[in-house]
């Protein structure tokens, strides 16, 4: 008897082993065929739905940065004085170009990265935020020449150089219009190049709360 009642044990034991593993399994993994969903897919589901609201946030707050960065060089490429100094080749624009690179510095730290007035033709840099680089060719030609090209007026693009990736923000600037003064209305007298690093996007977008924040 003792031992038929532990084999009865044993064999219920297993059964209800058996059905809380099934339980178990139907609760995380579902029955697809019989449209009941297991804790696994809702969990999925939920990841997902996270994963692309960051992701819209993301790509939302890009777009309003690139914006505002956009703006901010179709402000310089108006610059009346930058104008005036690319038509005439004077030596001051170079310290122009360095104390609006810093004025940028100081309104929007560690945003602009460099900064470099090209004339349009061949692609020389005339001034920039960093004095190494005059009188040397961009260093990519192609973007130089795209950004000259007649009828346009901003280019946006990727640079890569020894030190990382850059997204690059291109405008032509103006020759005066001797009709208008103060207004920009001629040829291209110069080419204003800003660069920015990607990693300086995704660092100050974590700092605004995303709707997975909250």
């Amino acid at each position: 008897m003792q031992r038929l009642s532990t084999r009865i044990v044993s064999y219920f034991g297993t059964l209800f082993l058996g059905a809380i593993g099934l339980v178990f399994f139907l609760w995380f993994y579902g029955l697809p065929s019989l449209g009941f969903v297991g804790a696994s897919n809702h969990r999925l589901g939920e990841a997902t739905r996270v994963l692309e609201l960051e992701a819209d946030h993301m790509a939302a707050w890009f777009n309003n940065r690139l914006q505002d960065d956009r703006g901010q060089l179709l402000n310089l490429a108006e610059n009346v004085t930058l104008a005036r100094l690319l038509a005439s080749r004077s030596p001051e624009l170079q310290e122009n170009a360095e104390r609006l690179h810093d004025r940028l510095q100081r309104a929007y730290p560690d945003r602009f990265n460099a900064i470099f007035l090209l004339t349009p033709g061949d692609g020389v840099v005339q001034a920039a935020s960093n004095r190494q680089w005059l009188g040397k060719p961009f260093p990519d030609q192609t973007l130089a020449f795209a950004a000259s090209r007649p009828g346009t007026s901003e280019l946006v693009d990727r640079l890569e150089l020894g030190e990382g990736s850059f997204i690059l923000i291109a405008r032509q600037i103006r020759k005066l219009d001797a009709s208008a003064p103060g207004l920009l209305n001629g040829h291209p007298v110069g080419i204003i190049i800003a660069l920015m690093a990607p990693a300086q996007f995704i660092a100050q977008s974590r700092l605004n709360p995303s709707p997975t924040d909250s």
